[in-house]
C-alpha cells in the first residue's frame, strides 16, 4: 500500500494565519466512491434534443474518504445538515482546516457524504422535465428547501451565526456552499439516505458516526434498524433527538453510545437550542440507554453557533468529540 503526504496548507486564497495547522498529514489512503441507488428508466431525458426514454442511477450517495498512515482508531462518516453538502466539514469559510482533517489529524479514518439528491450525488429530473413537458402537473415539483441569508444569517436567530464564534467576516464563502434541500420533496427523504448510510457502514463496516442538523433525521431511524452498524453516533444540534429516542422507547438501542450535543443560544433569554434541556429529562428517564448530553455551555464554552464545525474554536469543539468517542465508542 503506497503512502500519502497530503500538505493541507497549500491554499493560497488565505493568509498564513488562518491555516490551523501547516504540518503534512500522512495518509494510507484517500479517495472517493458511491453507495446506495438503484438503476432506473425515466421517460423525460429533457436536453436540447427530442425527448427519449433512458437509464440513469437514482438515490446514490457521494463518498470521499481519507485513511490516515498507522494503526487508525475508529472510523468516521460525518453527514452534513440540511442545505449543506460534505463541504460543512471540510475547509472553514475563513480558511482554517474543518474537522474532516482535524479527525484525520487524530488518527480516525473519515468518510465524508453529499446526502442523496444533494452536491456530487446523482439526482433525477424526470419530474422537472415532465412539468416541463406538459406531461406532470406542476404540484408534483419537488419541494425544495432554500437556506437563503435571511434564514440562515438573520441579525438574531437562524443559525445563530451573527455574534458568536462564526466568523461571520467570511459569510459569502459560507453562503456560496448552501445548495437546494431535496430531503422534503417526494422524489428524496429519510429513506433512500438511510439505505445509502447502510450500503456505506456495511461496505466499510462498524463505525462512528456524527451527524449534523437534518442528517439526524435519516441516521436516528438507521441506528434504530440497524445498530450492529454503529459504533458509536454523534449528534451535533441534531434533528428529532429526544423525540427519536422517546418514540422508539424499547425499541431505541442500548449497546451504542450517544453523544447528544448544543452549542449556544447566543441571545439573552433563548432556550437551549435543539431542545437539549428535554434531552437531559431523557436520558434521566432511561438510565439503560448510553446518552451523554453536552450542551456546551454548562462546560463554560460559549458562543458556539448552530455551525460549531466551522466557528472558530472548531478544534476544541472537535477535540471534545473525539476524546468522548476514545472513551465511549463500542469496541
Amino acid at each position: 500500500m503506497k503512502t500519502i503526504f497530503f500538505l493541507v496548507a497549500l491554499i493560497t486564497s488565505f493568509p498564513p494565519s488562518a491555516i490551523a495547522d501547516d504540518k503534512p498529514i500522512t495518509l494510507k489512503a484517500m479517495g472517493s466512491f458511491y453507495v446506495g441507488g438503484q438503476r432506473i428508466e425515466i421517460t423525460h431525458s429533457g436536453g436540447a434534443g427530442a425527448n427519449r426514454p433512458g437509464h440513469i442511477w437514482d438515490g446514490g450517495m457521494y463518498v470521499r474518504y481519507m485513511i490516515p498512515a498507522g494503526r487508525p482508531k475508529a472510523a468516521v462518516v460525518m453527514w452534513s445538515g440540511g442545505c449543506h453538502t460534505g463541504k460543512s466539514f471540510e475547509t472553514t469559510p475563513d480558511g482554517r482546516e474543518g474537522w474532516d482533517t482535524i479527525f484525520v489529524r487524530a488518527g480516525h479514518p473519515v468518510y465524508i457524504v453529499d446526502a442523496t439528491y444533494r452536491g456530487r450525488s446523482p439526482i433525477s429530473q424526470e419530474s422537472v422535465i415532465a412539468v416541463r413537458n406538459g406531461d406532470a402537473a406542476p404540484r408534483t415539483l419537488p419541494n425544495l428547501l432554500t437556506c437563503d441569508e435571511e434564514l440562515a444569517a438573520p441579525e438574531t436567530g437562524g443559525f445563530r451565526l451573527r455574534h458568536s464564534n462564526f466568523p461571520i467576516e467570511a459569510l459569502d464563502q459560507y453562503m456560496a456552499q448552501l445548495v437546494p434541500d431535496w430531503f422534503f420533496s417526494e422524489q428524496n427523504g429519510p429513506g433512500p439516505n438511510s439505505k445509502a448510510l447502510i450500503a456505506l457502514l456495511e461496505k466499510i463496516g462498524p463505525s462512528v458516526v456524527l451527524a449534523h442538523s437534518q442528517g439526524g433525521l435519516t441516521v436516528y431511524p438507521t441506528l434504530i434498524a440497524r445498530p450492529d452498524l454503529f459504533k458509536a453516533y454523534v449528534a451535533v444540534e441534531a434533528l428529532g433527538s429526544c423525540n427519536a429516542i422517546t418514540q422508539a422507547g424499547v425499541q431505541f438501542p442500548d449497546s451504542v453510545p450517544v453523544l447528544l450535543m448544543a452549542g449556544d443560544p447566543i441571545a439573552a433569554g433563548a432556550p437551549p437550542p435543539f431542545g437539549i434541556d428535554g434531552c437531559k429529562k431523557v436520558a434521566a428517564a432511561n438510565p439503560k440507554l448510553k446518552l451523554t448530553v453536552d450542551w456546551l455551555p454548562e462546560a463554560g464554552i460559549r458562543g458556539n453557533s448552530h455551525m460549531m464545525m466551522l466557528d472558530r474554536n472548531n478544534k476544541g469543539i472537535a477535540d471534545r468529540i473525539m476524546k468522548w468517542i476514545d472513551s465511549h465508542r463500542s469496541r
